[in-house]
């Protein structure tokens, strides 16, 4: 897959971000030495990238965080249920934004 597909594959809108943020914790605990942090959106595009495509987290494209980093997220909101809330919400919104789209048509 090309970075531009994989980019809009795993694109969370400005407006679905607007709706999921509240759900994502930022990274726990003091930033350590010589790392960034990573930003949520980024992370969180990354899994539903993974979850979307059943591709493996080793064969991620570059363009995402570090699969480790996005693994290691996975587990904590997969185990919070995190992803659970967000992805109903996302589903729910674009089942309205879809309903408005036709309304509109």
């Amino acid at each position: 897959m090309t970075g531009v597909a994989v980019a809009q594959h795993a694109k969370i809108t400005d407006g679905e971000w607007r709706l999921i943020q509240p759900l994502f914790i930022p990274e726990r605990g003091p930033k350590k030495a010589g790392r960034r942090r990573r930003d949520a959106r980024e992370i969180a595009s990354a899994i539903f990238w993974v979850l979307d495509t059943t591709t493996p987290w080793r064969k991620m494209p570059q363009s995402f965080p570090p699969w480790q980093t996005c693994h290691r997220w996975y587990l904590v909101w997969e185990r919070d249920g995190t992803l659970d809330r967000a992805r109903e919400i996302l589903k729910r919104y674009r089942k309205r934004s879809a309903r408005l789209r036709q309304e509109i048509s």
